[in-house]
C-alpha cells in the first residue's frame, strides 16, 4: 500500500499535502482528516507513520496532536454510544444543562438587553424544549435495549389505570392556568408567572410533574433504557422544581408560605379528626 501513499509538491512545499489514494483524503497543518481504515492515517505519540516508519515534517506535529486529541474524544463518544445507559444518563445531562443555562437569570438579563421580551422568550423556551425534548427521546430510542419486564393481563390494566389518573391529575392541573400565557402565546397579566393556590395546587405545588411520573413508571412495559430514561427524568423534575421555586420565592414572597403548606409531589393523607359519640360529645378519650 506504500505506494499509494505520496506527497504532492505543489507551490514548492514538499509537505503541503498529504494524499492518500486509498480513502482518497488530503491533510494539511490546519486541516486534519484521519481514516483509521487507512494506515497511513494512523499516527502515534511520537508523530510516526506506522505504514512507512517515516517521521512526520515538523510542522504537522502540532496539528497531528490536535488531530489525535479528536479522535480520543470521537473515540469517548463511541464508548458512550456502546453502553445505552451511560448514553441515557450522558444526553440526560446535556438536556439539563441546556435547559437550565437557558432559564437562569443572566440569560433572561441579557436577551432583554437585546430586545426580546418575556412573553418571546417564553414561547422561544417552550419550542427549544419541545424540540429538545423530542430529539433526546429519539436518541434514547435508537438505542439498544433490554427487555425488564412486560406485563399482561390485570396487572397490565391495573397499570393503565394508574396512566389514567395521572393522564386526569395532568388535566387538572392545566385547568386553573392560563395556558396560553404558559407556552408564550401570551403575556402574563402582570408581566410575571403567578402560583396558584386553587384546585389542584391546593394539594400539590407540582402536579404536572407527579402526572408525568406516574404515566412514565406505570407503564406495562419496561426496558433497562425506558426505566434510566424515566428516573433520569424525574431526578431532573426533583431538581428543575428547586430551580423553578427559587424563581418563584425572588417574584412572590409569600411563596414561602405555600411551600410550608403543600407538599411537591405527593399529598398528604388526612390526620383523622377527634372521634365524636353518638350525642355530640368529645369522645374524653
Amino acid at each position: 500500500m506504500a505506494d499509494r501513499s505520496q506527497q504532492d509538491s505543489r507551490n514548492g512545499d514538499a509537505g503541503q499535502w498529504i494524499i492518500c489514494q486509498a480513502c482518497p483524503a488530503r491533510e494539511t497543518a490546519g486541516t486534519i482528516a484521519f481514516h483509521r481504515s487507512c494506515q497511513y492515517h494512523r499516527v502515534d505519540a511520537s508523530g510516526v507513520r506506522p505504514g512507512n516508519g517515516a517521521p512526520l515534517p515538523v510542522k504537522y506535529s502540532e496539528s497531528y496532536a490536535r488531530a489525535r486529541d479528536a479522535v480520543g474524544a470521537i473515540d469517548m463518544l463511541t464508548s458512550i454510544q456502546s453502553h445505552p445507559v451511560m448514553s441515557v444518563w450522558a444526553s440526560g445531562a446535556l438536556f439539563a444543562a441546556l435547559h437550565s443555562v437557558l432559564a437562569a437569570a443572566p440569560v433572561k438579563a441579557r436577551l432583554r438587553t437585546l430586545g426580546v421580551s418575556p412573553r418571546a422568550y417564553r414561547l422561544l423556551y417552550v419550542a427549544l424544549a419541545v424540540a429538545t425534548t423530542a430529539l433526546w427521546l429519539g436518541f434514547v430510542r435508537g438505542l439498544p435495549d433490554t427487555l425488564l419486564y412486560r406485563l399482561e393481563g390485570v396487572p397490565r390494566l391495573a397499570l393503565h389505570a394508574v396512566q389514567v389518573v395521572g393522564a386526569m391529575l395532568f388535566w387538572l392541573a392545566l385547568r386553573p392556568i392560563d395556558v396560553a400565557a404558559f407556552l408564550g402565546l401570551r403575556a402574563f397579566r402582570d408581566g410575571i408567572e403567578p402560583f396558584r393556590e386553587d384546585g389542584i395546587y391546593r394539594r400539590l405545588r407540582h402536579p404536572m410533574y407527579t402526572a408525568a411520573m406516574l404515566v412514565m413508571f406505570a407503564h406495562p412495559e419496561q426496558g433497562v433504557n425506558s426505566l434510566n430514561l424515566f428516573a433520569c427524568i424525574a431526578l431532573y423534575f426533583v431538581l428543575g422544581s428547586r430551580l423553578e421555586e427559587r424563581r418563584m420565592l425572588a417574584q412572590h414572597p409569600e411563596y414561602a408560605g405555600y411551600r410550608r403548606r403543600v407538599p411537591a409531589f405527593l399529598p398528604r393523607m388526612p390526620r383523622p379528626g377527634p372521634r365524636r359519640p353518638s350525642n355530640g360529645q368529645k369522645d374524653p378519650r
